[in-house]
């Protein structure tokens, strides 16, 4: 049974994503991840809870796929003054060996989820409809915002992420 056709993640190979594998979990992204899969599958109904998973590991993703640019942003924020002889790319980011080494890692695996809520615009507006995840548009903003609310209050990140209607 997959929980996304799109996406691929089959209930049968759970064991193989590296979400339940990371290689130095404390104050991983993916430690956080784990903890609120495990704490709302003591709540959440068989069906709702697979919408949960289905979210979160998209959410997972997405992180992987936006989180070194948002770190790098806020890299380049603090040193924007600094001049180093660097490879220029797409976004005014400078990409050092450094960087692009770093990079090649999941973020999830090798962060820690300071920075999980600030890809939830990315999420919800750009990732979550380009991905077919099963899950309603408004179910994905209410399971982003409780995941972001529950890593904000389990001391995860400092970085609240509020509902602008």
């Amino acid at each position: 049974m997959k929980l996304n056709e799109e996406i691929g993640w089959e209930l049968e190979n759970a064991e193989d994503h590296p979400l339940l594998q990371p290689p130095n979990m404390s104050e991983s992204c993916d430690r956080a991840f784990i903890e609120y899969c495990t704490q709302i599958s003591k709540f959440a109904n068989e069906v709702f809870f697979a919408k949960i998973c289905s979210t979160v590991l998209a959410y997972r993703q997405c992180l992987n796929k936006y989180g070194w640019q948002k770190l790098f942003e806020e890299e380049e924020d603090s040193k924007h003054n600094q001049e180093s002889s660097c490879v220029q790319m797409s976004g005014h980011i400078e990409y050092t060996t450094k960087r692009q080494r770093r990079m090649r890692e999941e973020y999830a695996r090798v962060n820690k989820a300071e920075k999980l809520p600030e890809v939830a615009n990315e999420f919800v507006v750009l990732f979550a409809k380009e991905h077919e995840l099963g899950v309603a548009e408004s179910e994905v903003v209410e399971i982003v915002m409780n995941m972001c609310e529950w890593m904000h209050d389990k001391g995860y990140t400092k970085t609240r992420v509020e509902l602008i209607c």
